[in-house]
């Protein structure tokens, strides 16, 4: 349609929703035409309001020239009520006489209806329509989509608004910048943490791994993948090096793998349908294990799912030959799997080990039989057969939490207790003025940043409250309306474990102990620990006895005397809880849990039911810190272990390429963790 000025563009469209059969009926009766409508319908236009029904009058118009494929009927199942003469004679059916008049005419004398009722129509400023829009891109965009014009004019008047048009709204959508597009707001929770729990952390729920799948039927490019790149983070190496022992420091590497327990596997066979049965097989994957060893020679090395018989028959036989040498703690009660922990004897001599027991019957929280091993080692160099000592001891501690996403608090109390015993070794050196570093590995059954995680790389968690299954996030319960939720305090009294992660009660010796070291020489009275507590507060023992020994800073001052009161009385002492564990460890994880270069979340574990991260390596780090003079400061290391490598992870879509895990490269359904440090 060729431009007739301003005003015809804005009457058109009117005539246009009206449709041809309306202003036709409208002319008869009024008999002044389409002039006069027009001229009506300008006439109780009130420019100073707006229309309330404006949306509505653009829903029928849009109904009667929007865009439309002439094969394809509308959602309410009737035909479609826009067409041309040309397209309806090609493309569309045979419709019956007079149907296609009939609802044409009905919607049209609607929209009639509501333009009389209303007696105004929008401003040339908030006018839904345009009337010229560029010839060519109209051409294009109704050619693509398949309009139907509802005039059969040259070129007909079109009513487009580009705020409703979705081809419009499509194209201007892909054209911004994905930071510049509006981004759906991710539903999530809230937890504090760290020191003073000043920071807050949000955990959105898609970083709750949903069930995998294996997707036989997804085409693929190969993906052929012998052994794992190693990623060098040191300032000196390159990233094609592999990791070197001619260091001027005492490096070593650390490794960590949980490799499956085969009365496991078998008890669980449904988690591995998708794996061929040879590699199921302990016969299969006692080779790779042995190969994957080999190949890495790490020097200190912590395993879990270590079954006991597979333990004593290969697996120690065959690291004894390495050079390795092993303590191992089998879980309690009926499992058949625990922990190892191996070191190679030519670099590190044991000085301590505990092998942790958490399960405690009386206990709700610590009646698992889930275990722990913690190693005290010296760094050691040997010049023929001189040994000489190398910096200060490390503390090695590997555990495997219990598995039940749906119990974070018993999850916690084990966390609680191996972190209890890490700091008793650490507080034995600190007594002798000497220092260590931790590395702490294991499967954990928890996903990163996870209140669980969050506990111990900051040090400080508010527990109080929190869904037990949130502490390790596996499973999303959040739907469920009766939740298991963690409340102060985790521990009781009786564990011996404080809310610092620290124990609390030190061996006393029982009264038979305390008899046979006691002397016996006559006029030696003998008073049991109770008694001599309860002289504690009665006031005979605030009076200072006359023949008592003058001895300075000692002796010299009087006890002052303790007014008791009724309400001292009325109310015992009782254990007062802070609903927050907290430890004295520097810990922060030696993998950031994402892939360098494509931001794909890393696996450690992957099965028909799950694929996450649930392994760790953590480690105390050197970090920097200022001293000297108050002006300017010196920045200085502290002791600590520096991170000079590690070996990368796999994606999920990576592993299902290689048809999930475990498969003929990668004996065990979990992967092994890799990471070299340096000592300080």
């Amino acid at each position: 349609m060729k431009d007739d000025g301003p005003e015809k563009a804005r009457d058109e469209p009117v005539l246009t929703a009206l449709g041809p059969k309306a202003v036709a009926e409208m002319s008869k009766e009024g008999g002044n035409g389409e002039e006069g409508i027009r001229q009506e319908a300008l006439q109780q236009q009130d420019p100073e309001r707006t229309n309330p029904h404006a949306e509505e009058l653009q829903r029928y118009v849009d109904l009667l020239e929007a865009p439309c494929d002439p094969l394809e009927e509308c959602e309410n199942g009737d035909l479609p009520l826009v067409l041309t003469s040309e397209v309806s004679e090609v493309h569309n059916p045979p419709v019956k006489e007079g149907v296609f008049e009939e609802i044409t005419s009905d919607l049209s004398a609607g929209v009639h209806v509501l333009l009389e009722q209303e007696g105004e129509v929008t401003s040339t400023e908030e006018s839904l329509t345009k009337a010229q829009v560029n010839k060519t891109y109209r051409a294009e965009r109704d050619n693509a989509a398949g309009v139907c014009l509802t005039s059969t004019d040259e070129e007909p008047a079109e009513i487009w608004d580009s705020g409703l048009d979705l081809v419009h709204l499509l194209c201007e959508a892909q054209s911004q910048p994905w930071e510049m597009r509006p981004q759906p707001q991710p539903k999530g929770w809230h937890f504090p943490i760290g020191p003073g729990l000043e920071r807050v952390v949000f955990c959105p729920s898609t970083s709750f791994p949903g069930i995998s799948y294996y997707p036989e039927t997804l085409e693929r490019g190969a993906f052929d993948v012998v052994w794992r790149m190693w990623e060098d983070l040191s300032e000196t190496q390159t990233l094609e090096k592999t990791p070197s022992k001619s260091q001027a420091l005492f490096d070593f590497t650390v490794m960590s793998y949980n490799i499956l327990s085969q009365d496991l596997l078998e008890a669980n066979q449904e988690l591995y349908t998708h794996c061929p049965l040879e590699v199921l097989s302990w016969d299969y994957r006692f080779p790779n294990l042995m190969k994957e060893f080999q190949k890495w020679e790490p020097d200190i090395l912590c395993l879990q799912e270590v079954q006991e018989n597979h333990f004593n028959e290969h697996l120690h036989p065959a690291l004894r030959d390495m050079g390795y040498s092993c303590v191992y703690k089998r879980r309690t009660g009926t499992k058949t799997d625990g922990c190892a922990v191996g070191y190679r004897g030519n670099r590190f001599t044991l000085v301590s080990e505990s092998l942790l027991e958490f399960y405690q019957p009386d206990c709700e929280v610590l009646d698992r039989d889930n275990v722990g091993v913690v190693l005290l080692l010296q760094p050691i160099t040997t010049q023929g057969s001189e040994v000489a000592a190398i910096s200060h001891p490390l503390c090695v501690a590997a555990t495997h939490l219990l598995f039940n996403p749906r119990r974070g608090d018993v999850k916690l109390a084990q966390l609680a207790t191996l972190i209890a015993e890490i700091d008793c070794v650490s507080a034995n050196l600190a007594v002798k003025g000497e220092s260590c570093d931790v590395v702490l590995c294991g499967d954990f059954n928890a996903l990163p940043n996870m209140p669980l995680y969050q506990l111990i790389t900051t040090r400080q968690l508010y527990y109080h409250g929190l869904p037990a299954w949130m502490i390790s996030g596996q499973e999303d319960l959040s739907y469920q309306f009766h939740q298991r939720r963690v409340f102060a305090p985790l521990l009781p009294s009786a564990v011996g474990i404080g809310d610092d992660c620290r124990y609390t009660t030190v061996h006393e010796p029982t009264r038979q102990e305390a008899a046979l070291t006691h002397s016996s020489e006559p006029g030696n009275r003998q008073y049991d620990h109770d008694f001599l507590r309860g002289l504690r507060f009665c006031q005979a023992a605030c009076v200072r006895p006359q023949d008592l020994e003058f001895i300075p800073g000692v002796t010299d001052h009087t006890p002052g005397a303790r007014i008791h009161t009724d309400f001292d009385v009325q109310r015992p002492s009782t254990r007062r809880f802070r609903r927050t564990l907290s430890h004295h460890l520097d810990l922060q994880s030696a993998y950031g849990h994402l892939k360098l270069g494509t931001g794909r979340p890393e696996v450690t574990t992957l099965h028909s039911e799950v694929g996450a991260t649930v392994d760790y390596i953590f480690y105390s780090p050197r970090r920097r810190c200022s001293g000297g003079d108050q002006k300017g400061g010196v920045l200085r290391q502290n002791a600590g272990l520096k991170l000079l490598g590690r070996l990368a992870l796999l994606s999920e879509e990576d592993l299902w390429s290689m048809k999930g895990l475990p498969n003929y490269i990668f004996p065990s359904d979990h992967l092994s963790l890799l990471a070299r440090f340096q000592v300080g």
